[in-house]
Parts: C-alpha cells; sequence; structure tokens
C-alpha cells in the first residue's frame, strides 16, 4: 500500500513537472513570435525605402514651391 502511495505521488510530480514544463515552452513560443514580430517591423523592405525617400523628396519639392511662391509675394510686396 506504501509502495502505492509512492507511485501515486511520482505521477503527480511528474504530471505537474510536464505541465509547468508545457507552461514554460508556450511562454517561450510567444516571446519567440513577439521578437520576430518586432523583428519584421523593424526591417525595411527595398520597396518601403524607395518609396519613403520619393516620398521625402516630394514634401521637399513643394515646400521649396512653397518657399518660392512666398519669396515672390514678398518682392511684389516691396516694389
Amino acid at each position: 500500500m506504501h509502495e502505492e502511495m509512492t507511485e501515486r505521488e511520482r505521477g503527480k510530480t511528474a504530471r505537474d513537472e510536464a505541465l509547468v514544463a508545457a507552461e514554460v515552452a508556450r511562454e517561450a513560443e510567444f516571446e519567440a513570435k513577439a521578437l520576430r514580430t518586432m523583428t519584421h517591423r523593424m526591417i525595411l523592405t527595398q520597396e518601403e525605402m524607395v518609396g519613403g525617400s520619393n516620398l521625402f523628396i516630394k514634401e521637399i519639392h513643394e515646400a521649396l514651391l512653397v518657399l518660392r511662391f512666398c519669396q515672390k509675394l514678398g518682392q511684389q510686396m516691396w516694389e
């Protein structure tokens, strides 16, 4: 009877350890997925880099047009 209890205790301990190990594995998998997602978001594709550069160039061009307009407007005011 005593041996039977010890076997049950060993079985329960093994089951508890397996549950803890499974939870640790799930947490590790979750963290790995989060890191992959974060890394993926940090890496720009070539298309994204070119698109971003083109947008920046367009914004600079528009700013220069506004500046030229303001300069002409200022000149007209002083004439």
